[in-house]
């Protein structure tokens, strides 16, 4: 979090961070939002579904018990867990931005990268999403963006 608004404050003139201390608040806010609730919640689908597939999970599950010393299958437990997490917190992001363009309304903030980031997880991790249209078409938005795409790294496709 810290990083996107330093970052954001050497281009001022994108304002991504915008100026005034309401819309500032506001930032804060649904940062603080993503990293304390959004995050673990999709940590735990991605640690279960993802990552103990696959690898040694020590460090980056730690924060949602997903800790493993070879690969393992996902615990069903966590699972339900994360997906009613999930479930929950796509309630608020959806409602908030049924009348909106971008978290902030019309202005486009370091906020929607920080949300929009877990989303190419989405879909790979089982994050349940389905019917919550106004997240749907506030990323897509947000991945049409110029230079979203190409930070997007793609596994090769199969032939």
């Amino acid at each position: 979090m810290i990083p996107l608004v330093y970052l954001a404050s050497k281009k001022p003139e994108a304002k991504l961070f915008p100026g005034d201390a309401r819309s500032q608040a506001e930032v804060m806010r649904w940062l603080f939002w993503e990293g304390t609730q959004w995050d673990l919640a999709c940590d735990i689908l991605i640690t279960e579904r993802l990552k103990k597939r696959f690898f040694n999970v020590g460090q980056s599950g730690r924060r949602t018990g997903g800790q493993t010393a070879t690969p393992q299958p996902p615990d069903p437990q966590r699972i339900e867990e994360g997906e009613r997490s999930i479930r929950e917190l796509a309630e608020v992001l959806d409602a908030h931005l049924v009348s909106r363009t971008w978290l902030l309304g019309d202005q486009l903030t370091i906020a929607d990268f920080a949300l929009g980031a877990w989303m190419p997880s989405a879909v790979p991790a089982g994050l349940p999403l389905a019917g919550c249209q106004a997240i749907n078409n506030w990323y897509k938005r947000l991945s049409g963006l110029p230079g979203w795409q190409e930070s997007i790294v793609m596994p090769p496709s199969q032939s």
